[in-house]
């Protein structure tokens, strides 16, 4: 009886511990059992994928993430079912998933719960949104290579793709078209940079 009220008490404590951890960071803890449903780690997957009631209804997990799927992506290496149906660990695989009218990157790691006999009965792993740091990444790219003002790729990126461009294609089937803005100096002198680049935004769109 005392070791088990001392299981108990340990018990208790890492619970809190868990929840205290999840509570603070964007990670989460996660479990399935035999037949793929889910039985911790709801709430968090229901919160980050704005999910309704589709996991309160028990179905299978791996394949509701298959299904939100972000068609054609190449952040997601493979589907989960396949993960699953292999029986083995796996570890940082990045899904980008639909949530909403928004897309959000869960980064999944597990390995399979296994009987005495080694057969899997489920599996147990950590879940992590990634969408404010895969973000992050997106808009530095963006500043890297793209104008802040038209969103047109800048010198840099002009170089880049010429550079590509050079070694693939013939000389003569490689052309360069360039455009200039006539009188726009007179645009900014005379009405201001506020509207020199407003004009700038327009001829972009254009």
């Amino acid at each position: 009886l005392r070791d088990q009220g001392e299981v108990m008490e340990q018990n208790e404590t890492i619970s809190l511990l868990m929840r205290d951890f999840e509570k603070n960071t964007n990670e989460w803890l996660w479990e399935t059992d035999s037949v793929g449903s889910l039985n911790r780690g709801q709430k968090n997957f229901e919160r980050a994928l704005q999910l309704g009631d589709e996991l309160a209804e028990r179905c299978d997990f791996a394949t509701l993430i298959d299904a939100r799927v972000r068609s054609g992506d190449e952040a997601t290496s493979e589907s989960l079912s396949n993960l699953f149906r292999n029986g083995l660990a796996f570890g940082d695989v990045t899904f980008v998933l639909k949530a909403g009218q928004d897309n959000r990157y869960i980064l999944l790691s597990a390995k399979p719960i296994l009987d005495s006999r080694g057969q899997v009965q489920g599996w147990r792993g950590v879940a992590a949104d990634i969408t404010a740091q895969k973000n992050a990444e997106e808009k530095v790219l963006q500043l890297a290579l793209y104008d802040t003002l038209t969103s047109l790729p800048n010198r840099s990126s002009f170089y880049d793709r010429f550079d590509a461009l050079r070694q693939t294609a013939s000389p003569k089937r490689l052309w360069v078209l360039c455009i200039d803005l006539d009188g726009f100096k007179l645009v900014n002198d005379t009405f201001g940079h506020e509207s020199g680049d407003k004009l700038l935004i327009e001829i972009a769109s254009r």
